[in-house]
């Protein structure tokens, strides 16, 4: 997917922030500049459609454009200029081309026609470039550099290219917080390159003060919109970040509480809650010799029994049964604990004809004690985490490359039969 694969490149400039609190309800105002990459699946950003004509806008100059050209806009930025122009070239039987207006000057002549990148499937093609980004704020107009990857994979029913784009960087700088430096960032879950949108924003911040700053879904030190920093001097609230993303200010609310850290290793961050069925369960209970926890968006009744045994990556509603289906056997000393995240409603064909002793849960404090929608774990009956889904994140020819590799059923069979052994 495009969210997979679009990646940026880090530009220079960290500028350094010293936050000062003062004590009880403090108020830190910082400055944040370097533009780092944010590998885009793990920022959850979606991508938007590239919407094409035949003609470019009236105020867009392209005077070297010619052949079947298309032009298009890059939302981006803010006020009454929030665009990047551009234009691509698909000519049959060669790979498309595409020019975008980088310096945001109106003219798309004085920009290369650029190749694609990299090519990412059979007639699917990736370019990564540098917008000069437009912002207004206080009546002064300032221009940022943001990363953008554009997508082009070719639809056989139109006979041409269906076009995509998303942004996919954040700001990053240092704070000083009572005495303690920090490495944080803000990222926006939107294509636009605006951060000001608090129900959209992504803060990270170098909470074991490690220097790096750990931007995995699930990680203890990525905090979703609305959620309070937890830090080791206290909690933190972000009360704004400027539209251009170069200002933020952190309020102070209250004492530290610390963030479970979830991985391989470590104990599984404990619950108690009640079953579809009135019955109470905690897990890890001590009874049970594995627990096998899987979280999914939504369970659908009509697709509970894994009938489909190949097809849990398009619809996950299928996974929980599909695990049982590779389970089953092991008996009850296995409790299969399914977690949805939406209301479960109509029958729950999952629950029957187990030897597993199988409990069904909708419970969304279990999704953000465990900080995602989707997800397995095998927990053994010290409650600790011993097989997980695991996100990864490395570097390919210079660019952030991420990924996520998902449990087998196989796998997750594998790892209860070795601690059934002991």
């Amino acid at each position: 997917m495009f969210l997979q694969r679009s990646l940026g490149a880090s530009l220079a400039g960290l500028v350094l922030v010293c936050l000062s609190l003062v004590p009880v309800r403090a108020t830190a105002v910082g400055q944040l500049n370097e533009l780092v990459p944010w590998p885009m699946m793990c920022a959850a950003i979606a991508g938007s459609s590239l919407d094409l004509v035949q003609t470019p806008g009236v105020a867009v100059s392209c005077t070297d454009c010619s052949g079947p050209v298309r032009y298009g806009v890059l939302a981006l930025g803010d006020g009454t200029d929030a665009g990047a122009s551009c234009a691509v070239l698909e000519s049959p039987g060669t790979r498309p081309f595409i020019r975008i207006d980088t310096d945001n000057d109106h003219d798309l002549s004085d920009n290369p026609w650029l190749p694609c990148e990299m090519q990412v499937g059979a007639r699917a093609y990736q370019w990564r470039v540098t917008v000069m980004v437009r912002f207004t704020s206080g009546g002064v107009v300032t221009r940022v550099p943001y990363r953008v990857g554009v997508y082009a994979e070719y639809s056989y029913e139109t006979g041409k290219y269906d076009w995509y784009y998303a942004g996919y960087c954040y700001r990053q700088g240092s704070t000083s917080i009572e005495g303690s430096s920090y490495a944080v960032g803000v990222l926006n879950m939107t294509t636009t390159g605006t951060y000001g949108d608090l129900s959209k924003l992504l803060v990270a911040i170098d909470i074991d003060r490690d220097g790096v700053l750990d931007t995995l879904p699930g990680s203890p030190e990525v905090f979703g919109p609305g959620e309070l920093l937890t830090l080791p001097t206290g909690t933190y609230r972000v009360s704004s970040v400027s539209n251009d993303g170069l200002t933020i200010q952190l309020d102070r609310e209250g004492d530290p509480v610390p963030r479970p850290i979830i991985a391989r290793g470590e104990p599984a961050p404990a619950f108690s809650t009640t079953d579809l069925d009135g019955n109470k369960l905690s897990v890890p209970d001590g009874s049970s010799w594995a627990t096998v926890l899987v979280l999914v968006p939504q369970l659908g009744s009509s697709t509970q029994t894994g009938a489909c045994t190949t097809c849990s990556g398009k619809d996950p509603s299928l996974r929980p049964g599909q695990i049982l289906n590779a389970i089953s056997g092991l008996g009850k000393k296995v409790t299969l604990v399914v977690v949805s995240g939406a209301p479960v409603t109509g029958g729950l064909a999952l629950r029957g004809n187990s030897s597993v002793d199988v409990r069904v849960v909708y419970d969304p404090a279990i999704n953000t004690l465990y900080r995602r929608l989707a997800g397995a774990f095998v927990i053994d009956r010290d409650g600790t985490i011993v097989a997980m889904d695991e996100f990864w994140s490395t570097i390919r020819c210079g660019e952030p490359f991420s990924g996520y590799t998902e449990l087998r059923g196989f796998d997750i069979r594998g790892a209860l039969v070795a601690l059934l052994r002991h």
